[in-house]
């Protein structure tokens, strides 16, 4: 049941008398958490909120301290709350007030372990590296390249790859970084994967569902200039079901017009933790 506070303030009427008055009625709206404000007169000949007695002019001075009474209780806030709402609006205040400083005393103590102790800051708890020296999902190659030097030009298109294993990383970090769209775009026209299907929404939902954690070239074995094979293994997690673990792939990359494509998988096989069978390896004989 809703409940309705009433506000009476006393206000001089034209005659410069005091018997006008004005009921202010603060209720809450219903199904919100604002609240509604209703003015009417309290004496007729008022000049607000309601017509002015006949000859008489509305008297503007009323009006405009009824509003600097609600501006004010406006103000103040706890005037347009009911009782409960106003300690449950302190309370959370307190809260809230207690936790920021349990937190500042946590983030002191912690800096002042690190100074005592000499911890370095790549070493420290919730550190991040600079975006130029973030290690490539991939893992950077040889050189341990952060991803802007690595594969971050082949994503956005200012490099090509130059093998099938820098199209391999390239891939590989477009699933961590979340890139269908790259993994669409270098993925061979004569794929069995795009027979069938919708392969955009599939690969979005693998992007979406697993997390890729770490890259492992198995061996690489280049058959000419324009084709080559990656078995690599990418450590994997996933939910909804989808098995996690590890999963070992032969990939197989071929080269047109100068341009690197990833043509097909010959083997696939997951390495999972043992709380489920893998799915069955495919195989495709060359």
């Amino acid at each position: 049941m809703q409940t309705s506070t009433f506000c009476a303030c006393t206000l001089p009427t034209s005659s410069g008398s005091s018997k006008g008055k004005c009921r202010v009625r603060f209720t809450p709206a219903p199904r919100r958490s604002q609240h509604v404000v209703y003015v009417r007169p309290h004496a007729s000949g008022m000049g607000f909120g309601g017509s002015p007695r006949p000859n008489q002019d509305p008297d503007t001075a009323k009006m405009e301290q009824l509003h600097d009474i609600l501006s004010d209780a406006k103000s103040r806030g706890e005037l347009w709350l009911p009782e409960s709402a106003r300690e449950s609006q302190r309370e959370r205040k307190l809260r809230q007030e207690q936790e920021e400083m349990e937190a500042e005393r946590s983030n002191e103590e912690t800096a002042q372990f690190y100074k005592d102790f000499g911890v370095a800051a790549e070493d420290q708890l919730g550190y991040e590296a600079p975006r130029h020296k973030q290690l490539c999902p991939c893992g950077g190659g040889d050189f341990k390249l952060p991803y802007m030097e690595c594969c971050e030009p082949l994503h956005t298109g200012q490099a090509k790859p130059r093998d099938a294993v820098s199209l391999c990383r390239a891939r590989y970090s477009a699933y961590v970084k979340k890139l269908p769209g790259y993994l669409v775009a270098t993925t061979h026209r004569d794929n069995p994967d795009l027979k069938g299907g919708n392969f955009q929404k599939e690969t979005e939902s693998i992007v979406k569902h697993v997390k890729f954690e770490k890259l492992e070239l198995v061996s690489i074995e280049n058959r000419g200039a324009d084709e080559g094979f990656v078995t690599f293994k990418a450590g994997m997690k996933g939910k909804r079901g989808i098995i996690g673990g590890a999963l070992q792939e032969t990939s197989r990359f071929v080269r047109e017009d100068g341009v690197w494509s990833y043509r097909e998988a010959l083997n696939i096989e997951f390495l999972n933790t043992g709380n489920s069978p893998p799915p069955r390896a495919r195989e495709i004989d060359i």
